[in-house]
Formats: C-alpha cells, sequence, structure tokens
C-alpha cells in the first residue's frame, strides 16, 4: 500500500466503526436471563459501567481504503470525555506527519510536512476531519460504547449468542453481545435496504472491570471507503498531557470562517 500524504491521513485517521462479527473474550458466560431481556433492560445495561470512563490514553495501528488512495500509519491519541480529542500521527519510522485536535468548540488541524495550520469552529470540523469524529459523541465510537437511543421503540430478538435491536423502518440496528453488554456492531441502512454505513468492535480484552474492543472497523460501500483500527496499548482514566498542538513557529495559519 501507497503511504497516504498527510492531508488524506488528517481526513481518513477516526473512521471509526465496522465490518465484521464481534469476538467474544474468554471467561465472559452469557448472563442467565438471556435470552429474555426486553429493549429497556438492554439498554440499562450497555449504559452502566461506561459511566465511570472519563478518558483514554492510546497508541493505534490504522489503516485506509478509499477510491483515490490507501495507507497504513500509527497515531497517539488521547481524549476526554465530552472534551478534547488529541491526535499525533506518525508515518515511516515513528516520524510525526501531523496533529489534529478537538475542542468542544474548535477544530485545528496541523500540516507538519506542510508545516500549515487549518483552524476554525467546530461545525465547519466536518470539512475537514470525518464522521464520526465530528458528529455525535465521538468518545463513545472510540472506545465502543454505543447506546441506541431510548426514544425508539426497538425491535429485540436473539439468537444462540447475540440480541438484534432494529428500528421499526428497520434502517437502524444494533447487535448487542450480552457476556460483555457492548454493541457489537452498528448498521445504518437506505430505505430500499442498502448498507450505507457499517461499524463493527471486536477482540475484547478485560480492561479493570469492562471489557473493550482492541479492534474497530469501519465502512462506508456507498463511496468504497474501509479503515480499521487497531489499539496497540489502551489505558483507562489515565492522567493527560495538556491538550496542546506543537506547532512550528513558522508554520502557515489558515483560518476556516464559520458556516454561514
Amino acid at each position: 500500500m501507497r503511504t497516504l500524504p498527510l492531508s488524506s491521513l488528517l481526513l481518513t485517521t477516526l473512521l471509526l466503526g465496522a465490518g465484521c462479527a464481534g469476538t467474544r473474550p474468554p471467561h465472559a458466560p452469557l448472563p442467565g436471563t438471556f435470552p429474555n431481556h426486553t429493549a429497556a433492560q438492554i439498554l440499562a445495561n450497555l449504559r452502566l459501567s461506561p459511566d465511570t470512563l472519563v478518558a483514554f490514553r492510546a497508541t493505534a495501528s490504522i489503516s485506509v481504503r478509499t477510491p483515490a488512495q490507501g495507507g497504513s500509519f500509527t497515531a497517539e491519541m488521547q481524549h476526554r470525555r465530552d472534551d478534547s480529542l488529541l491526535l499525533r500521527i506518525r508515518g515511516t519510522f515513528g516520524i510525526e506527519a501531523g496533529q489534529a485536535l478537538l475542542t468542544p468548540d474548535s477544530f485545528f488541524v496541523y500540516d507538519r510536512l506542510n508545516n500549515q495550520l487549518l483552524y476554525g469552529p467546530v461545525d465547519r470540523a466536518g470539512d475537514f476531519l470525518p464522521a464520526p469524529v465530528t458528529t455525535g459523541d465521538r468518545f463513545a465510537a472510540l472506545l465502543g460504547l454505543l447506546v441506541p437511543d431510548p426514544d425508539i421503540s426497538w425491535q429485540v430478538r436473539a439468537d444462540e449468542r447475540y440480541y438484534y435491536l432494529s428500528e421499526p423502518e428497520g434502517r437502524i440496528a444494533y447487535v448487542v453481545d450480552p457476556a460483555v453488554w457492548r454493541v457489537i456492531r452498528h448498521e445504518v441502512r437506505s430505505a430500499s435496504g442498502t448498507i450505507l454505513e457499517d461499524r463493527v468492535y471486536a477482540e475484547f480484552e478485560r480492561f479493570g472491570a469492562l471489557y473493550m474492543p482492541r479492534r474497530i472497523v469501519y465502512r462506508r460501500p456507498p463511496d468504497d471507503v474501509f479503515a480499521a483500527l487497531y489499539y496497540r496499548t489502551l489505558t483507562l482514566n489515565p492522567p493527560l498531557q495538556p491538550f496542546t498542538l506543537k506547532v512550528d513557529a513558522s508554520a502557515r495559519r489558515i483560518p476556516v470562517p464559520a458556516s454561514e
């Protein structure tokens, strides 16, 4: 695979999501009440333990494929819940190629190779960084802490291992592993049934009292976009470094105006 230029790295690094079935960790038996949980009980169990998580630090190997190009790189990241996400991208030989920072109200993208910094209001971040980082709860997306919308009347079915939740229209669906109470797959479909977005959380391991996914796969089939992330290291609730970019004083500053 060719190495992605920095602009593409920053636009694709945070495409996190799905692709195949989740992997059950060892020694995680099904609860005795399976398969008789109601939708409300399933959602309550999904919300239970993640409330204790307020931050994480990680080193991840990321591979990306788009119609234009593909590549692999390493990202060092730290994220505080409901706050900021800092990402440092390293390419060949561990050389830092760039950085990205999202705060509650602003975004910053530093292209170290071209020595330029783009910045602006967070509502413009989607022009430079992809979903799910710029939409919804990116902390939940990065740690596999998805919880279906409680205002939807979810239809529930089960097989011998998992719960399957789908909205009445059948356009949004979740697969839940009750052994670890985590969403292992999330799909969004068009009215005709075509998959628009698909994300999978897999290779769960125990981190303290919680099971967390090491692998995340994202697909957006209509655009032929694929991304896979593997957490080589993952630390929950660690002390964090300041959320600041290391930008060369000579870097060209490029402001991005607010949306009209």
